[in-house]
């Protein structure tokens, strides 16, 4: 089926999407498989009751997708792709848990407050404060139009060619929040890189917003592992404002920059 339906779109709420589940991750490039799951555990996350459909997101990969790998050993680098999921799995659930006990204690909380107060304060309030403020402070980022190709040209390289493509909507700001793709290379490179845009007035937003934008979007392919990792916020922001740069050797270099500073490049 997966060979002859190569680009067959199966949507998480269609009847054969569990039965092939398994089978698509077994045969996705491994770099892809934790993009993959947060992409899709969002989709259930957000149309099917939120954190039940997420649940049922995590039980259907446990019991079903990983099975499925387990019982076929195929291919042959299945056991790595089975273990990226099922820590995936753990660490969600590890997350889940820490979400319920701070709702617990809001509600806890709450509880207590209405017994002295004359009115209920209800719960609603704290968790519509919460979306409001995200959605409030939600600022779509950019390069600005006349750079886009170029910086696109200068970094194509460090991405795969079928996430190509994805790049360009993202320098546009037209991608999804959450989507995100992998940089095949250090995480400096490429936080160095948006931190010389920003200087020459290449971004359409401020050094902190674009941090937020990079974690949200980009992933690296972190070498002693061997696997792809996230970037973390706060040495994310370190970085943009010009600390732990890469090496010289290291430094990727752009064109048609306002000030190339040819030191910089210097090995």
């Amino acid at each position: 089926f997966y060979l002859n339906h190569f680009y067959y779109t199966l949507n998480h709420n269609d009847s054969a999407y569990k039965t092939y589940l398994g089978l698509f991750l077994a045969l996705s490039n491994p770099l892809r498989i934790v993009p993959i799951l947060e992409y899709q555990y969002n989709q259930f996350y957000s149309d099917e009751a939120g954190k039940a459909g997420a649940e049922n997101f995590l039980d259907e990969l446990e019991y079903n997708a990983c099975n499925f790998i387990r019982t076929n050993r195929f291919p042959e680098d299945y056991f790595a792709k089975h273990d990226k999921i099922m820590n995936w799995v753990f660490a969600k659930r590890d997350f889940r848990r820490y979400e319920n006990f701070i709702d617990d204690r809001i509600s806890n909380l709450l509880e207590v407050l209405n017994k002295f107060i004359p009115k209920d304060i209800p719960k609603e309030v704290v968790t519509k404060v919460n979306a409001n403020k995200k959605n409030n402070d939600s600022v779509i980022v950019s390069v600005v139009e006349n750079m886009r190709d170029i910086l696109f040209n200068d970094l194509k390289d460090y991405f795969s060619e079928e996430n190509q493509e994805t790049f360009k909507k993202i320098l546009s700001g037209e991608a999804p929040e959450l989507l995100k793709i992998i940089f095949l290379g250090q995480a400096n490179q490429l936080v160095d890189v948006f931190r010389i845009y920003s200087d020459d007035e290449n971004m359409n937003s401020d050094k902190r917003t674009v941090v937020k934008w990079i974690c949200n979007h980009f992933m690296y392919y972190y070498k002693p592992l061997k696997r792809p990792a996230f970037f973390d916020n706060h040495a994310t922001e370190n970085m943009i404002y010009g600390q732990r740069p890469p090496t010289p050797k290291k430094r990727i270099k752009l064109i048609d920059i306002k000030h190339p500073r040819l030191t910089y490049y210097k090995k």
